[in-house]
């Protein structure tokens, strides 16, 4: 075999390759992710638990500052069931800074904000960044493999 025909032979075999998502797919893709996104946001305000709950996939992880990474969905639901009961969020959003998509698998990072507090107490302010995991399952659907947030500090007056 001469060198040059075994470069294209190579060549040949990596053009005949999977191709890299067009440009429109990983923009479409993004945008599924960042509406999977707004719409956690909207559950944590609406709920129920269960709905919050099955945006994970079902070894899906919650890591927040101060505690263990919640394993699991039912982890994930016994966290926020008391706090569902015990708390009313008034508001809340998450914005995208970045999405970053490789093929069924989606790295999100953004802001998050939310006014909350205790039932019939006073509302608060909390502000934050959080960094996303999505895993697109076989119905299409994007959900969270795992979920860091990290809140800002309080604000002093």
């Amino acid at each position: 075999m001469r060198p040059g025909t075994s470069l294209s032979f190579l060549a040949g075999l990596l053009a005949c390759g999977p191709s890299a998502p067009s440009a429109d797919t990983l923009a479409g893709s993004r945008r599924s992710v960042e509406a999977a996104m707004e719409h956690y946001a909207t559950l944590t305000r609406t709920g129920p638990v269960d709905s919050i709950v099955a945006a994970y996939i079902p070894k899906g992880e919650l890591l927040e500052p101060g505690m263990n990474a919640l394993h699991g969905r039912e982890a994930i639901r016994n966290f926020l069931t008391p706090l569902a009961a015990a708390f009313t969020v008034e508001s809340a959003s998450m914005t995208s800074d970045t999405v970053d998509v490789h093929g069924h698998v989606a790295y999100q990072w953004g802001r998050y904000d939310q006014r909350a507090g205790p039932n019939g107490g006073p509302v608060a302010e909390y502000r934050g960044r959080f960094v996303a995991e999505w895993h697109q399952e076989a119905d299409g659907q994007w959900r969270l493999a795992r979920l860091l947030v990290q809140p800002f500090p309080p604000q002093r007056s």
